[in-house]
């Protein structure tokens, strides 16, 4: 007799049942009789009565939801496909995007051309293709040929924090080209772009000092300074808030550190307060006079994205008024607070 081990009841019968087997059975009678009754956890259908929910034996009505069960999900199977291949066709036309903010060389020159054309910019010269058409030596990346005015663009992608050398290029360019066009009335600007310490997320990057003292001290007065991720931002804005190209091209004419901040916006101070059970924000104005019906700019401290708000209502001192001078404190109703921080800047769109 087979021996399974603790001599219980239970046991005894199955050993029982397993003689009886040897005695009179056959391997059929082993598979479909014995064992689902001692070992039920080898047949998982019997254990379970999963059979029952075969189409033979299943409701009509549950095989009826089945099929449109099916349907949808082939449905939404199609719809994912189609919403997949849109991403991707983004992906690929908008590369450029992105490769502002993570290439160098060739590529990212192609990219900065296409973001200053977005930006309102007309005649932009790819000099490496000019110079080489002339057999010249290769010098600056992009020259901006607008007007009378001509901005000599040197870009490039680096792994750290630009060096003299490397900011001083398009000033070096911009001297070249004016000795040439000193018989005509071209008005000549250098301006440097950089897309430094271009192997890190831009949000982990040097971005408040990314230009050494040095290098601010020598283009104040001579040569503009800007990042790729900046200009990543400043399309952004663009394109979501609508600006006009009339007050963003300017900027690209000035010296020194460029502020990306549109020519019709005006600092009036920072977000001083939040108070969310009311759903308004203070504002510690410093510049500008505020009246009920304008409308303010808030700029986000990280990545300098703004939004556009109309000011509905102003209180000074719990008390609504109409208009207030600078030199206030303010609180200002919004229905959005939740992107909102204390110290972020506030400008007055004229």
């Amino acid at each position: 007799m087979l021996n399974f081990g603790k001599n219980n009841k239970i046991k005894q019968f199955q050993i029982y049942k397993l003689d009886n087997w040897f005695l009179r059975g056959s391997i059929s009678d082993l598979l479909d009789s014995v064992l689902p009754e001692i070992s039920p956890h080898l047949f998982p259908d019997i254990q379970n009565s999963k059979w029952i929910h075969r189409a033979d034996y299943e409701l009509s009505q549950i095989l009826e939801l089945e099929k449109k069960k099916e349907l949808a999900t082939a449905e939404f199977k199609q719809k994912m496909s189609k919403i997949d291949k849109r991403i991707q066709d983004e992906r690929n036309e908008n590369s450029w995007r992105h490769e502002l903010i993570s290439e160098t060389n060739d590529v990212l020159v192609k990219a900065v051309q296409r973001a200053l054309r977005i930006l309102g910019f007309l005649d932009i010269v790819d000099m490496d293709i000019e110079y080489e058409s002339k057999n010249e030596t290769r010098k600056e990346d992009l020259q901006i040929r607008d007007g009378k005015k001509v901005i000599v663009v040197d870009i490039k992608g680096i792994s750290g924090l630009p060096s003299d050398e490397d900011v001083m290029q398009a000033q070096k360019h911009a001297i070249l080209l004016n000795n040439k066009n000193k018989d005509t009335d071209k008005e000549t600007y250098s301006l440097s772009i950089v897309n430094h310490q271009r192997h890190l997320p831009p949000l982990d990057r040097n971005n408040k000092e990314p230009f050494g003292s040095k290098i601010l001290g020598f283009s104040e007065d001579v040569t503009g300074l800007l990042t790729t991720w900046e200009l990543f931002n400043l399309v952004r804005n663009f394109e979501k808030l609508e600006w006009s190209k009339d007050n963003i091209t300017p900027l690209f004419y000035k010296t020194g550190r460029i502020k990306l901040i549109p020519c019709n916006y005006y600092f009036l101070g920072n977000i001083s307060n939040i108070w969310k059970n009311n759903n308004a924000f203070g504002i510690n104005m410093v510049n500008e006079a505020l009246s009920a019906g304008d409308r303010i700019a808030i700029k986000t401290i990280s990545s300098e994205v703004f939004q556009e708000i109309a000011v509905s209502s102003i209180m000074v001192n719990d008390k609504n008024t109409e208009s207030v001078n600078s030199g206030n404190d303010v609180g200002i109703s919004c229905e959005d607070i939740s992107s909102i921080k204390r110290g972020m800047e506030v400008f007055l769109i004229k």
